[in-house]
């Protein structure tokens, strides 16, 4: 079920019993001018958290926007391809997200330049990375986090573990198969994991991405987002009780001007938060050929058991959290 969850917010927080206006009303002298003064505050802080909690909800902080990282100084409307992405572990101010978007703007902007430098030189475009990573090979830890986190020089490296430091996050220094013989992905030493799988739903399939990133650890997997400014957002309860938060785009197709796709034309990519004690939980997934996807996108978060897969904290647990509908 959908929630206006700024209208919760304000009946819980904001509220100001009458009585306590009435009272106010009744008292005489000093005592009434204290609580005239008392009341006003009271209904000016009332006021201003009912404008915050709108603002909020309009910027949605407490879905996408929470979790948006923004490169280059772009907006959500203005952002372009590969300048935005999803924060896998935190929100807005964590060390998680913060350390996330240095790291990526650094990245981004670094390989771009070295890329850029190459063709001024008449260079091959990629020459300047090390595959080898030989600055790395005397240390084993700096190997690991290198090609775990795609380090191409010592530069790299070097600002890679600065961020960390800055943060007091840690890195990853192992990154694998599962040893479930059921499930494909990438696991990690901590925990974090990516999985991909076919979703049963309503007698078809549909393609699901996990993330799952606990805390305290500066993450190795991104996920890029277009047009973040697109996304229909809100806050839903799922059948098994997780509060999970949706965010659903319609994808852009090429058509002639003019033209209305019909329904088995249509596309659409959904994410889906859940957060835990002490991890986050990203579903990103696509569907086609439905006139009406915010349905589709609640069946979906009513198809996995998010409490299970937060509980339990590793990849195996999946597969016995995807409940058939």
């Amino acid at each position: 079920m959908r929630e206006n969850l700024g209208l919760a917010i304000f009946e819980s927080l904001g509220y100001i019993d009458p009585e306590y206006i009435e009272q106010a009303a009744n008292s005489r002298g000093g005592e009434r001018s204290t609580l005239r003064r008392t009341v006003r505050l009271l209904l000016i802080a009332a006021a201003l958290l009912s404008l915050l909690t709108a603002a909020a909800c309009a910027s949605a902080w407490f879905g996408l926007g929470a979790r948006l990282i923004s490169l280059g100084g772009q907006g959500e409307a203005g952002a372009g391809e590969g300048e935005s992405y999803v924060s896998l572990s935190g929100l807005q101010g964590s060390p998680e997200f913060l350390a996330a978007g240095q790291w990526l703007e650094f990245k981004n902007s670094y390989e771009q330049k070295m890329v850029e430098g190459q063709l001024a030189e008449g260079e091959s475009l990629y020459d300047w990375r090390d595959l080898e990573r030989g600055f790395a090979r005397e240390n084993e830890y700096d190997l690991a986090v290198s090609r775990i986190y795609g380090v191409w020089d010592e530069a790299m490296l070097k600002e890679l573990k600065d961020i960390a430091g800055e943060y007091g996050l840690s890195l990853h220094t192992r990154a694998g198969r599962p040893e479930s013989g059921e499930l494909e992905g990438t696991v990690y030493e901590n925990g974090a994991y990516k999985y991909g799988f076919m979703l049963p739903l309503h007698d078809s399939y549909n393609l699901v991405t996990v993330y799952y990133e606990p805390w305290g650890t500066l993450p190795a997997m991104s996920l890029p987002i277009y047009a973040p400014g697109e996304y229909e957002q809100w806050e839903y309860e799922t059948d098994l009780g997780a509060r999970v938060d949706i965010a659903l785009r319609r994808q852009p197709i090429d058509v002639p001007e003019n033209y209305e796709p019909s329904p088995g034309e249509l596309s659409w990519d959904c994410l889906i938060f859940c957060r835990g004690d002490g991890a986050d939980l990203t579903l990103r997934c696509s569907w086609s050929g439905e006139p009406a996807p915010q349905n589709t996108a609640e069946d979906i978060a009513d198809a996995l058991d998010f409490k299970a897969l937060l509980e339990d904290g590793s990849i195996s647990a999946v597969a016995g959290a995807i409940k058939e509908k």
